[in-house]
């Protein structure tokens, strides 16, 4: 009897295998069929934006599918409209012509776009149904030091978290209040070009990429603390601007002087790294967004070529959305809701497009 029962049990698990195999044969034609009718591409749109240097920095979706851009020394907001393809720049202007004004956009729980005061002394808040602007509800903020903040994370608390690049102190917004906070998180480092992006992750903690630091900020947004020294132990050159969260659960660093991602598991705080180009001095990729395929895809700044990299097999692809001119082009993306990601024009008098595949 348990003979006849185990050669049954043998003869079903060999059933199962069989159809296992057939099944990872299908996904592999299928992977290979998306690759040659599915393939990333990367246009341009908006070529009247003008050739002079630094005009916007970051971005955001908003809730009515805009996508607003934060002016670093552009006189106005950056406002894209994916459902069209339009760019506007007069709607939300008039803040002069000054250097580095603001950079990076969060969008808050309020609705509301939040962007970072980089040498401004006040944080630009963006009210997307009326495209109005307001640079007098958080004020008086430090002048004492260039691109203060860059790039910021929105928590699951509602609090807004500025990622400090060369301030001393992480800047935490209560959209609710509109109140700001540069002294809770202060005991940081005074040096420039620290930090550059961060993610959430699934422990609820925020991990900030190192660009000239040499550790990986660990910020807390329940206990209000900010741990600079934990993940330690990286050389003070620059090495990686922009944070990406994978599906896989772990957090990527976007190769800017670096040649290599950084790879940081939450869950362990193991973190490795994996070559993706040779190494040089200039900034390759700023920022990356995680596609609706999977992949994330890095924002060519000097690079000639978007960065492609599947967290699934550790791949990198550098060649498939090449021919792009380099020269700090765009400076971060966004992801929209019609699957493209957007460049937004640093140098550039162009958006790129990057249309990642499926």
């Amino acid at each position: 009897m348990l003979e006849e029962y185990d050669a049954i049990t043998q003869a079903q698990q060999s059933t199962i295998d069989a159809q296992q195999t057939t099944i990872d044969a299908q996904l592999r034609r299928v992977r290979a069929l998306r690759g040659k009718v599915c393939k990333a591409s990367a246009s341009t749109l908006g070529e009247q934006l003008g050739t002079s240097k630094d005009k916007w920095h970051g971005a955001v979706l908003a809730n009515n599918g805009l996508i607003y851009a934060a002016p670093h020394s552009a006189s106005s907001v950056l406002i894209i409209d994916p459902s069209t393809n339009a760019v506007d720049t007069t709607t939300i202007s008039g803040f002069g012509g000054e250097r580095y004004k603001w950079a990076g956009a969060v969008l808050a729980h309020t609705g509301h776009v939040y962007m970072f005061p980089s040498t401004n002394t006040s944080v630009l808040i963006i009210d997307p149904d009326t495209n109005t602007a307001d640079t007098t509800s958080i004020h008086s903020l430090s002048s004492g030091s260039d691109e203060k903040w860059a790039s910021g994370v929105v928590a699951d608390n509602g609090l807004i978290f500025g990622v400090p690049f060369s301030a001393a102190s992480v800047l935490i917004i209560d959209p609710v209040t509109n109140t700001a906070d540069t002294t809770t998180m202060s005991a940081l480092p005074a040096d420039t070009y620290k930090w550059y992006g961060g993610a959430q992750a699934g422990n609820g903690l925020i991990y900030c990429i190192p660009t000239f630091a040499a550790s990986i900020l660990v910020i807390d947004p329940q206990t209000l603390t900010a741990d600079a020294t934990t993940l330690g132990g990286f050389d003070a050159s620059v090495k990686w601007a922009g944070a990406v969260l994978a599906g896989n659960g772990l957090v990527y660093g976007m190769p800017a002087h670096a040649p290599t991602l950084l790879v940081l598991d939450p869950a362990t705080n193991a973190t490795s790294t994996l070559t993706v180009a040779e190494a040089t001095n200039e900034g390759k990729w700023v920022g990356g967004i995680l596609a609706p395929n999977g992949n994330i895809i890095g924002v060519p700044s000097t690079s000639s070529a978007a960065l492609i990299f599947d967290p699934a097999t550790n791949t990198t692809d550098t060649t498939s959305l090449d021919g792009l001119p380099g020269n700090y082009s765009w400076y971060d993306g966004v992801l929209a809701p019609n699957g493209r990601i957007y460049g937004i024009p640093r140098n550039a008098d162009t958006v790129l497009v990057i249309d990642p595949g499926c």
